[in-house]
C-alpha cells in the first residue's frame, strides 16, 4: 500500500510537470447543475484567483465577444449530443493578457449511456501562433521580393517539382500558371537541356 501511494504521488508529479511544460490544464463541467472544476494549470492559464467561482456565462467571458456564441454552441452540443470538439481561439485572461488557446472537450457517460459530465483540456498555444504568424509574414515578404525582381525566381521540392514561380517566368515563357500544377513547365527548357536540368 505504501509503495502504491508513492507511485501514485510520483505519477501526479510527472503529470504536473508535463502540464507546466506543455501549458495545458484540465477542466470538467458536471451535469445537470453545471458544476465547473479546473486543474491548477487551467486556473493559471486563465490567470484567475484561487477562490474564483465561475458559472457557464462567466467562462464565456474569457473568449472574444464574436466567439462566445460558437463556444456556447460547442458546449451545448457536447452536453446534449455528446459531440466532441477541438478548437483554437483567441482568449483574454482575468488580468487582460491576450492569448491563443486550444480547447478540447468530450462527454463522459454513466453505465446507462447518459451524459453526466463534459471534460477536456485547455492549452496555451500563444507561442505556436506567434511562430506561425511570423512564418507567414516571412513568406509574404519573400513573395513580394520575388515578384518584384526582374528575373525568374523559382523553388522546387526534393522531388524536383516546382512549387513556386514568380510572374516573370510566365511573362518570359508565355506559359500559364497551370504549368506549375501539371508539370508542363519543363517544355520551356531547351530539349537538349531538359534531361540534365531535371537530373
Amino acid at each position: 500500500p505504501q509503495r502504491r501511494e508513492q507511485e501514485r504521488l510520483q505519477l501526479l508529479a510527472f503529470l504536473e510537470m508535463a502540464s507546466k511544460v506543455g501549458r495545458i490544464g484540465a477542466w470538467s463541467l458536471e451535469l445537470p447543475h453545471l458544476v465547473h472544476r479546473w486543474s491548477d494549470a487551467t486556473r493559471a492559464i486563465h490567470e484567475a484567483d484561487p477562490d474564483t467561482s465561475l458559472g457557464l456565462d462567466d467562462l464565456l467571458e474569457y473568449y472574444l465577444p464574436e466567439d462566445r456564441k460558437k463556444v456556447r454552441r460547442l458546449l451545448d452540443a457536447c452536453m446534449t449530443e455528446g459531440a466532441p470538439f477541438d478548437e483554437e481561439l483567441p482568449f483574454v485572461t482575468a488580468k487582460g493578457t491576450q492569448l491563443w488557446v486550444r480547447v478540447i472537450g468530450e462527454a463522459a457517460r454513466d453505465e446507462l449511456g447518459r451524459i453526466i459530465r463534459i471534460q477536456g483540456a485547455i492549452q496555451d498555444i500563444t507561442e505556436r501562433k506567434r511562430a506561425e504568424s511570423s512564418l507567414l509574414a516571412s513568406e509574404n515578404r519573400f513573395r513580394q521580393l520575388a515578384e518584384a525582381m526582374p528575373l525568374v525566381v523559382w523553388m522546387a521540392n526534393a522531388d524536383g517539382e516546382l512549387d513556386y514561380l514568380n510572374q516573370v517566368f510566365f511573362d518570359v515563357t508565355g506559359m500559364s500558371r497551370r504549368a506549375l500544377v501539371t508539370g508542363t513547365w519543363v517544355a520551356c527548357l531547351h530539349p537538349e537541356d531538359r534531361r540534365r536540368c531535371m537530373r
